[in-house]
């Protein structure tokens, strides 16, 4: 079982940095369609991401030593169908007739590497059917082609990394694996009872659509802040101007232009669909100065050993005021303004 549990080990260290850069562009998608993040649905993609990762690192893991690979002599494919039937058969001590044999056969490898080979692909045609919303007939393709890529990458020898295949290519794989994705669609056919269906989960995210929580705000920030970031980088490789009153100069600008251009609507706001309320450019320019003097001071503070600790503390229990009593943050408080959705329902958008 050790074979099946490292690939799994594996996947979950990388799944960490996957999602980390799956995160914001997931993000953002979902903002712009949906207007809302469903904590399902993400769930669904997250996993379906995880899970996929599992399933290749399955196919290729462990690694074998190139030099020991190199000395290998046996066959490279195998492409007689129904193999693994005749091998349990001759090879596992099963006999039907002899009850006591069923139980010795079935903890031999010759039956549950089949059944593992057909479990590996049931999740793909949960996944398909479920969420992507394929027919049968799709769901067998798509595993097939699916299955058919694992044993290209083997038959490949890891896409030429290794001089020979170290896993053979096995037709009854292709076989295996393509019933498994059958079997998901027949147990999407049970889950989907228990499952929310696509369109509640739509429904959910258009109903939550009008809120602009922090979470969105923090990606519309992110998104602002890496393109002044670039702005800076560029400024700097190309000017060689890397001084911090620049920096916050230039803060400060894209500011007031988004307050005297865009209405007071950054690119990141624009992006996952929220801008300020109400449209007045003395109560957005000063909002966006409170803030931005409140980042200049930080960044500058960051070879403090305190000031960046406290400025973060005070910016936490601000946060904690603002989302028991709904009245925003200080600075909105201050200037009455605060974010309101501009995503509007469409016909594409609609169940």
């Amino acid at each position: 079982m050790t074979t099946y549990f490292f690939p799994i080990e594996v996947a979950a260290i990388f799944f960490i940095f996957i999602a980390l850069a799956l995160t914001l562009p997931y993000a953002i998608f979902v903002y712009r369609k949906y207007g809302a993040v469903s904590i399902w649905r993400a769930i669904v993609i997250y996993s379906f991401v995880f899970y996929m990762e599992c399933a290749y690192f399955m196919c290729i893991l462990p690694l074998p030593d190139p030099n020991e690979v190199a000395k290998q002599s046996g066959d490279m494919y195998q492409l007689i169908p129904f193999e693994f039937v005749r091998d349990f058969i001759k090879n596992s001590g099963f006999d039907i007739a002899s009850p006591s044999t069923w139980l010795k056969a079935i903890k031999t490898s010759y039956f549950y590497i089949p059944i593992f080979n057909v479990l590996l692909t049931v999740p793909f045609g949960v996944y398909l059917a479920y969420y992507f919303k394929k027919s049968f007939t799709k769901v067998v393709i798509f595993t097939f082609l699916l299955s058919l890529f694992y044993e290209l990458t083997q038959l490949t020898a890891l896409y030429g990394f290794y001089s020979r295949p170290y896993r053979i290519f096995d037709v009854d794989d292709l076989i295996q694996n393509t019933v498994g994705g059958a079997v998901g669609y027949c147990a999407y056919l049970i889950l989907r009872h228990i499952l929310p269906s696509q369109e509640k989960i739509r429904k959910s995210e258009e109903k939550r659509s009008a809120k602009v929580g922090y979470i969105r705000r923090l990606v519309a920030f992110i998104i602002d802040q890496g393109i002044l970031y670039l702005i800076l980088i560029v400024n700097g490789i190309a000017f060689q101007n890397n001084k911090s009153w620049y920096d916050s100069f230039l803060l400060m600008l894209y500011s007031v232009v988004a307050v005297l251009f865009w209405q007071g609507t950054t690119l990141g706001k624009r992006v996952v669909r929220i801008k300020l309320e109400p449209d007045s450019r003395l109560r957005m320019f000063i909002r966006y100065t409170l803030r931005n003097i409140l980042i200049i001071v930080f960044g500058i503070s960051l070879n403090n050993e305190f000031v960046p600790i406290i400025i973060a503390l005070l910016c936490m229990v601000d946060l904690i005021y603002a989302q028991i009593t709904k009245k925003g943050l200080w600075y909105e408080r201050i200037t009455k303004t605060k974010n309101i959705s501009t995503f509007k329902k469409t016909e594409k958008n609609s169940p």
